[in-house]
């Protein structure tokens, strides 16, 4: 910030400094910015099939990241993510065929996407080998297509899935909700053991269609990509062009859950420069991902360890209120709640703000048992 200051007294030096923090905050992206940048080549706007209404992706591994962004009130969520997964590379998508059907591919730049996709999920590998499970219009389609053939980009209709077949197959395409458990066992197999996967899913349209489960333990999706870092979520994601998703600007570190995490758990000194929007993103960012993750993941710890402005819990007192300024407690308070919403049963404790309002329960009072 010195140099920052000095800088309005040697105009050169300030250009020369902007461009130094453009470059940081660039590289703070994370060391995926050129897996996302080869991902979108091409590609401004991704348009989705007209009726549907896809949901949010939750990124929460090391070597997961966010590819493209979706409205979600005054935030914005992944609708697509990526990532390596062993030996090999996955690409998640935020609905189950929306990205893929007939309508949505008749856009060039749409195609133009899918192609990127499968080029990177298959390491660019000429010819590329891509098996459509249980899609077969899909596959019609492909087969069809003259610039994925112009790629060489050779279109397989599967309807089941053969281990035999695997060693020839660079790229798989499924909808998460057509996996078995044994299913599911095959395509982990494939990909950890190199091979590529684009995949589907929509985390509402799955709930409402099984009513008394949850993403978090039943969903097919989650239990597939759970190990690798990216989860489907609850709640659904507007667009941000009038027929889908702009590709620009790049996802950053706020909207890739785990990095949320650390960059809200990090010091205030690593934290002053970046705007309440960032830190209001990031916190909007975890906040999902802790209604999906594992109990033991390591975004619950950054969340309930963090020292803002207290040990362990944030605390609003009237001595000691949260203002909106306080955006970081503001941000800490609302993970605490809604981690605290995730307990079941008997795990439910009042939080010890409630001391303060609506005070503290009197010791006389009677317990009730009521449904």
């Amino acid at each position: 910030s010195l140099m920052v200051r000095l800088g309005v007294h040697w105009i050169a030096g300030a250009v020369l400094i902007v461009i130094v923090r453009g470059a940081i905050q660039a590289a703070e992206r994370g060391p995926y910015q050129q897996d996302q940048s080869a991902l979108l080549e091409g590609v401004g706007e991704i348009r989705i099939d007209p009726g549907a209404v896809p949901g949010p992706l939750c990124v929460v591994g090391d070597k997961a990241f966010p590819v493209v962004l979706g409205r979600s009130g005054s935030s914005f969520q992944p609708v697509v993510a990526a990532g390596q997964w062993g030996a090999g590379r996955v690409i998640a998508f935020g609905h189950t065929a929306a990205f893929w059907t007939e309508e949505a591919l008749s856009h060039a730049e749409t195609r133009r996407f899918l192609a990127n996709c499968l080029s990177w999920a298959g390491r660019n590998a000429t010819p590329l080998n891509v098996a459509v499970y249980r899609m077969p219009n899909l596959a019609s389609f492909l087969r069809n297509d003259e610039e994925l053939r112009r790629h060489q980009i050779r279109i397989m209709d599967w309807s089941q899935l053969n281990p035999a077949f695997f060693p020839q197959t660079h790229v798989l395409i499924v909808n998460s909700h057509d996996l078995s458990p044994a299913a599911g066992s095959l395509v982990s197999d494939f990909v950890r053991g190199g091979g590529g996967l684009l995949v589907g899913g929509l985390g509402w349209g799955w709930l409402q269609l099984n009513p008394g489960k949850s993403l978090q333990k039943d969903f097919p999706g989650n239990l597939l990509l759970s190990e690798m870092g990216i989860l489907w979520a609850d709640g659904y994601l507007e667009r941000t062009t009038r027929e889908g998703f702009a590709t620009s600007p790049l996802p950053g570190r706020e909207h890739h859950a785990l990095e949320a995490a650390r960059l809200l758990a990090s010091g205030q000194r690593e934290r002053e420069d970046l705007p309440d929007s960032v830190i209001e993103q990031a916190s909007q960012t975890v906040a999902l991902a802790v209604t999906v993750i594992p109990s033991d993941h390591p975004i619950r710890r950054l969340v309930s360890t963090t020292k803002t402005p207290s040990p362990y819990i944030v605390v609003p007192t009237p001595k000691w209120p949260i203002r909106k300024s306080d955006t970081v407690a503001r941000a800490m308070l609302q993970l605490q709640v809604r981690e605290a919403l995730q307990a079941e049963g008997t795990a439910v404790k009042a939080h010890p703000a409630a001391a303060t309002f609506p005070g503290q329960v009197p010791l006389n009072a009677n317990t009730v048992h009521k449904s």
